[in-house]
C-alpha cells in the first residue's frame, strides 16, 4: 500500500515496520470478541500475548527499518550512479554493452608517462589540474584526475580535463597504464577517505611522494603518520589569508608589511612544530573530531609563545644598544640587531 501511495521502496519498508505490531484497541476488540464468543478463550489469550510482545518490540522493529531503509537507499543511490556512468561511458564509446558496469577498464586517458594523479576533482583537484596543464608554464605536467562522481567525470571530460571514474586505489592507477606516479595528489574533505588513500597508495608506491589536504593540524598530522610526504592546512592558510585582509583594512600605518609577513611564515612554522608534537590520537576520539585543548594548545599557544619571545628579543635588543652606547665595539655591533628584524624565508606548508 505505501508503494501505490507513492512511497519510496525505502520509505515504504520503514513505515511498515512502523505499522506492524499490534495497538491499545486491539485489547478493545479482543475483550469484546470474548464477551460475544467469537473466538475461543485459548485463542483470545494468545492474540493479546501477541499484542503485548508486538507493544514492546516496537522501538527494536523501528530500528531495524530505519537500518533496512537505509540500505536501500544506499544501494538504490549506487544503482543511479551506475546507471549515469552507463550513459557517460556510451557517450565516448557507443559499442560499449548496455548492461557493463563503470570499471577501471573502461577508462581511457591519452598516451603519457608518469603523470601526477589527482585523487578528488573537486574545487582543489579541479584548480590543481588547470594549474598542472596551464600552458603558461614552460613544461605543462600531465596529470591524470580519479573521481567516483558520474556527474563530476562527465561534466569535467567535457571541459577537456583527463578524468577517469574510480577510487583512489592502485588497481585503478595501475590500469591505466601510465607507469609510475611522478606524484600523488590526496584532495578529499573527508579525512577518513583520505587516510584510506594515502595508507593504500603508499604501501603500493613507497617512492611517490603524496601530498594531501587537511582540515587541521590533527588531520595533518595523523596523514604524515600515514605516509604523506607533505600536507596543505586548510585553516592555517584560511586564517592567515583572513588576517591579511583584516589587518589591511584596519591596520596601524604599517598595516601588512614585510616583517608582518616574516612573522606569520614563523608562526605557521611554529603551529605545525606544535601540531606534530602532539599525540592527537591519545584521547581515542574518532576521526574528524576535534580536541578543544588541544587547538588551544597548538595555535592560541603558539601565537601567545611567538609574542611573549618576540618581546624578550626587543628588550635583549634594547640592552644590547645600551651596551653599545657604553662600550662600542664589533661584538656589540653585533649584539645590538635583534633576532626579530630576521624574517623567515618561507612556511612548510605546501
Amino acid at each position: 500500500s505505501g508503494r501505490l501511495a507513492g512511497l519510496s521502496p525505502a520509505e515504504a519498508i520503514r513505515t511498515g515496520f512502523l505499522l506492524s505490531q499490534g495497538g491499545e484497541f486491539a485489547f478493545v476488540v479482543l475483550s469484546l470478541a470474548q464477551q460475544l464468543g467469537v473466538l475461543p478463550e485459548q485463542l483470545n489469550r494468545v492474540l493479546v500475548i501477541v499484542v503485548i510482545i508486538s507493544l514492546f518490540a516496537t522501538p527494536q522493529l523501528s530500528q531495524f527499518g530505519a537500518f533496512f531503509a537505509d540500505f536501500l537507499d544506499k544501494q538504490s543511490e549506487e544503482d543511479k550512479q551506475q546507471s549515469m556512468w552507463k550513459d557517460v561511458l556510451r557517450k565516448e564509446d557507443p559499442t560499449i554493452p548496455l548492461g557493463q558496469s563503470p570499471s577501471s577498464e573502461s577508462n581511457v586517458v591519452p598516451e603519457m608517462v608518469n603523470p601526477v594523479i589527482i585523487c578528488g576533482f573537486g574545487r582543489k583537484g579541479q584548480v590543481l589540474a588547470s594549474l598542472l596543464s596551464s600552458p603558461l608554464q614552460s613544461n605543462p605536467v600531465d596529470y591524470v584526475a580519479i573521481d567516483l562522481n558520474p556527474k563530476i567525470v562527465d561534466s569535467a571530460q567535457e571541459e577537456g580535463f583527463r578524468i577517469v571514474y574510480g577510487e583512489a586505489s592502485p588497481r585503478t592507477i595501475n590500469s591505466l597504464g601510465v607507469g609510475k606516479p611522478k606524484a600523488i595528489v590526496i584532495t578529499y574533505n573527508q579525512i577518513a577517505d583520505s587516510m584510506n588513500a594515502v595508507e593504500q597508495l603508499k604501501a603500493a608506491y613507497p617512492e611517490v611522494p603524496i601530498y594531501a589536504c587537511a582540515r587541521d593540524m590533527r588531520d595533518a598530522s595523523l596523514l604524515e603518520k600515514a605516509g604523506a610526504a607533505s600536507t596543505t592546512v586548510e585553516i592555517n592558510q584560511n586564517a592567515l589569508a583572513m588576517s591579511k585582509q583584516v589587518l589591511q583594512r584596519v591596520g596601524g600605518p604599517r598595516k601588512w608589511d614585510s616583517n608582518m609577513n616574516g612573522f606569520a611564515d614563523q608562526l605557521l612554522k611554529d603551529i605545525e612544530s606544535r601540531g606534530r608534537e602532539v599525540d592527537w590520537e591519545s584521547d581515542g576520539s574518532p576521526l574528524g573530531s576535534r580536541n578543544s585543548a588541544l587547538d588551544l594548545y597548538v595555535y592560541g599557544g603558539a601565537s601567545q609563545a611567538m609574542l611573549a619571545k618576540r618581546a624578550r628579543e626587543n628588550e635583549q635588543g634594547l640592552v644590547a644598544d645600551a651596551k653599545t652606547d657604553i662600550k662600542p665595539d664589533d661584538s656589540a655591533t653585533s649584539m645590538a640587531t635583534p633576532t626579530a628584524d630576521k624574517t623567515s624565508t618561507g612556511s612548510d606548508v605546501s
